[in-house]
């Protein structure tokens, strides 16, 4: 007749009782049933195989609550994801304009275009406060910098800024009615510019080496002629560039390589 007392692996697992200190993972589990495994045999066989029993009972109740803690633990939320390399989504106007005006200035620039270009840069073209009695066009970059993921001092946007003014027809001319100021680059951007004076081109347009063609932003001034720029991301090779009539018909072309 079986005895009623506590099996012999009790004594040696009641010694420790892990679960009250510790918190259950499956390395406690396996260590559970390593020291039930471990008590000193009896030398009877049915010694034998009621501590077997029991240590198979205690690891299947270790599987069983590790599943559970497991399973209760997948329904909290993860933790955030490290901020850093994160992209600003938006660009405020408040922050815009008091990163790309002056302080102290009554007047801000007025907003012509704005534009982002590869992810991570804020393109602004913008004229003069009025009071400047300026008929200049400029340009504003703005590029997102993180700061080892921490966003909450500062802006994270470092600036950049140029002025275009008139440039004068005897070096600049590359066709007729079309000034070229050449190349601008920030990084990978690149921009054309020039000065268009004549009434009957309403475009320009600039044409790479594998036919991708780009056309120009063109601005009025308060003179007489007009400003063109063309903003593009990546290399810039074997361009030309076109002026073009109303009706898209090209009227001249430029090719730098043929000049």
């Amino acid at each position: 007749m079986n005895s009623l007392s506590n099996p012999d692996w009790y004594d040696t697992l009641n010694k420790d009782q892990p679960l009250r200190t510790r918190t259950f993972t499956k390395e406690l589990a396996a260590g559970i049933y390593t020291k039930a495994l471990a008590t000193p045999a009896r030398g009877t066989f049915f010694s034998h195989r009621r501590r077997m029993l029991g240590a198979a009972m205690i690891a299947i109740a270790a599987c069983v609550i590790f599943l559970f803690v497991n399973k209760t633990g997948s329904n909290v939320a993860p933790a955030s994801p490290s901020k850093a390399g994160v992209v600003v989504s938006e660009l405020t106007p408040q922050i815009r304009d008091a990163l790309i005006n002056r302080s102290g200035t009554e007047a801000n620039k007025q907003i012509l275009l704005e534009k982002r270009v590869g992810g991570n840069l804020e393109l602004i073209y913008s004229a003069p406060p009025k009071s400047a009695n300026s008929s200049s066009i400029i340009i504003d970059i703005l590029k997102w910098t993180d700061y080892g993921g921490d966003r909450s001092v500062g802006t994270g946007l470092d600036g950049w800024s140029h002025d275009f003014g008139f440039q004068g027809a005897d070096d600049a001319t590359v066709m007729p009615g079309v000034t070229w100021g050449g190349i601008t680059g920030y990084g990978s951007l690149a921009i054309f510019n020039g000065n268009i004076s004549r009434s009957e081109i309403a475009g320009i347009r600039v044409v790479d080496g594998s036919g991708k063609q780009r056309s120009a932003h063109i601005f009025p001034s308060s003179h007489d002629f007009r400003y063109w720029f063309v903003d593009m991301d990546g290399p810039v090779e074997g361009y030309k560039i076109e002026a073009l009539d109303s009706n898209g018909a090209v009227l001249s072309t430029y090719s730098p390589r043929a000049n």
